[in-house]
This record gives C-alpha cells, structure tokens and sequence, in this order.
C-alpha cells in the first residue's frame, strides 16, 4: 500500500510538472516579427532593429515583410510600450511556478496548492492577455498585404515546431 501510494503521489507530481511545462510553451506565443519568442529583453516580444539593414532570421522576416521606416519605428515604440510589463508579469508567473514546484515537494495542505494554481493561472492570463494586445498594436501597423505575407510565415514556423517536436519525441524513444 505504501509502495501504491508512493508511485501515486510520484505520478501525480510528474503530472504537475508536465502541465506547468506545457503551460509554460503555451505563455510565450509567437511573437508577431519574430521567429522566435526568444529576445534579449525576455519579453518575448521581438527585438526589433531600429532600422532596415537586418540580418539573420527576424531580420529576414521583416525584409520579406517589406516594412516602411515608418512602420518599423512604431512597432519598436509599440515593443517599448509593453515591454516592461511584459518582462514583470512573465517573471512573476516563473516565480509563482517556482514556488508551486516546492510546494508540491514539501508539505503543502491540498488547499494551498489548489490557491497557488489558481494563482499560477491569473497570472499566465495576464501574461497572454497582454501579449495579445501588443500583437494587436502591431498588427494594426501592417497593411492587409503584409498580415497574409506575416500569417503564412507563422504557420510554416509553427509546422517546423511540430516537426522538430515530433523528431525530438521519436529520437527519445
């Protein structure tokens, strides 16, 4: 019974785990220029350059894009707008994470894990919420053109992303 009960608390806490690391893929959303949501700012929001001469894959992405130096300089000030709030909300929701993974280490009452997802939760709500809007700043920058150009760089991105994920998945088998 100890033995049953050991593996059920070992497989509740993997499950935790797994979900609050899904959750964790599903906070940082592509960002609208950018390939990656990588970005030294860790806003996840694209760093981008202050003018056209980009090199490398987000520079490409905007080249193909064909933006105006209008249009780059209001999607940097839209970036700036959200960034550091991006940065606060997104470095509350990993500590929270951080404190829930303790937690179920440690001795915590079902209640206080229940009230700390359910802060974990407002806090990736949040976090989406406002990434949403900032998206949707940039994209009112973007001509229509320029939205379906943007759009099927997405979904060739997200296709690599299930691609490599598949291939990781079988290569850990």
């Amino acid at each position: 019974m100890s033995l049953r009960l050991s593996l059920r608390s070992f497989s509740m806490v993997s499950l935790l785990a797994l979900t609050l690391s899904g959750v964790a893929a599903f906070v940082a959303p592509p960002a609208l220029l950018s390939q990656t949501t990588d970005s030294p700012s860790g806003t996840g929001q694209p760093d981008l350059p202050a003018s056209s001469g980009q090199t490398g894959k987000r520079g490409q992405w905007l080249q193909d894009l064909n933006l105006t130096p209008e249009q780059l300089k209001q999607l940097q000030a839209v970036r700036q707008q959200y960034s550091g709030q991006l940065t606060q909300k997104a470095q509350n929701l990993r500590q929270a994470r951080q404190e829930m993974v303790q937690m179920m280490s440690g001795t915590a009452t079902d209640q206080q894990l229940r009230a700390k997802f359910d802060q974990i939760e407002a806090l990736h709500q949040e976090v989406t919420k406002l990434r949403f809007e900032s998206m949707l700043a940039m994209r009112s920058l973007l001509t229509p053109e320029q939205r379906s150009q943007f759009a099927q760089k997405m979904q060739q991105h997200r296709q690599g992303m299930r691609d490599r994920g598949l291939q990781n998945r079988q290569n850990n088998l």
